[in-house]
């Protein structure tokens, strides 16, 4: 994978983590019970998008590249966030 496309994914999904603690840290209010069910969405929202951003920064900073297991975590990393986005 090019180091472009590994870089604006990890701006991207930082950027989504940024976005949702600002939210929540500013502008929420109290709600009803449909939104407080649709709160559990956002945990896995940050969590897919964290565990993302930790396994490209990991591909650019390490030499794991080649690594058989590493690359295998990148279709768990991959499953993961498909889950989300479903």
């Amino acid at each position: 994978m090019r180091k472009k496309y590994a870089i604006t994914i990890i701006f991207t999904s930082t950027l989504g983590i940024l976005f949702t603690l600002t939210n929540t840290v500013f502008l929420f209010e109290d709600s009803d019970g449909v939104i407080k069910g649709l709160e559990l969405f956002r945990y896995f929202t940050l969590q897919s998008n964290l565990i993302v951003s930790l396994y490209f920064c990991t591909y650019l900073i390490t030499n794991l590249k080649e690594n058989m297991i590493f690359n295998k975590i990148f279709g768990g990393v991959v499953i993961y966030i498909t889950v989300t986005f479903i």
